[in-house]
């Protein structure tokens, strides 16, 4: 029967492989947006088209003193307007962001077009920076016979002046890399056999 001391041993050794492993997880960092409420619509009312809301989420934290550098495409994210969402197995467009020198969004540029058919969709846009219009504008549009083009039927956006601009916050997620979980659950099984072994 292993003694006091014993089993004492294979607590620590477990509570520290423990500890070594949970250190080789991994930290994902999500960015969240929150647009200022829209103050003009035309076709609609709010609700539900009152404003975008968004994410993306990277496996680590943006770099300090980017200059609208472009998300890559295998980045996950979803922006949306009330019941539009756009992401990045359903639109088009771009994601480009800029940092400041702490690694915090300080410009950016979000413009994602959704098509449903020929020449009709949504499209999603926000936007601040000293190079670019800075407003957040969403608009569902149709085709447009007499042009050949499209049509907005719906849209809103932002028409205050000085424009109030969204927000950004940020969160991190540690998860267990699925290497670290099965590399524990062998050791925790061998020291339970080991145990029982005694026993």
């Amino acid at each position: 029967m292993p003694t006091v001391k014993k089993i004492a041993s294979i607590a620590l050794f477990s509570l520290l492989l423990t500890v070594c492993l949970v250190a080789s997880a991994k930290a994902d960092t999500t960015y969240t947006y929150t647009g200022p409420p829209f103050t003009f619509s035309f076709g609609g009312v709010c609700p539900p088209i009152c404003s975008i809301t968004g994410s993306f989420t990277l496996p680590t934290p943006l770099a300090a003193n980017d200059d609208m550098v472009p998300l890559p495409s295998s980045v996950p994210f979803s922006f949306s307007s009330g019941p539009y969402t756009a992401n990045q197995t359903n639109s088009v467009g771009q994601i480009m962001i800029s940092t400041n020198a702490a690694g915090v969004i300080d410009d950016w540029d979000v413009n994602l077009t959704v098509y449903s058919g020929y020449m009709e969709g949504f499209y999603i846009d926000t936007s601040k920076g000293p190079s670019i219009a800075s407003y957040d504008q969403f608009a569902e549009f149709v085709p447009n016979p007499g042009s050949g083009g499209e049509m907005t039927t719906f849209g809103a956006d932002n028409e205050n002046t000085p424009i109030p601009f969204g927000t950004w916050t940020v969160s991190t997620t540690t998860v267990p890399e699925p290497s670290t979980v099965l590399m524990l659950g062998v050791v925790l099984l061998g020291l339970a056999r080991l145990t029982l072994k005694k026993l």
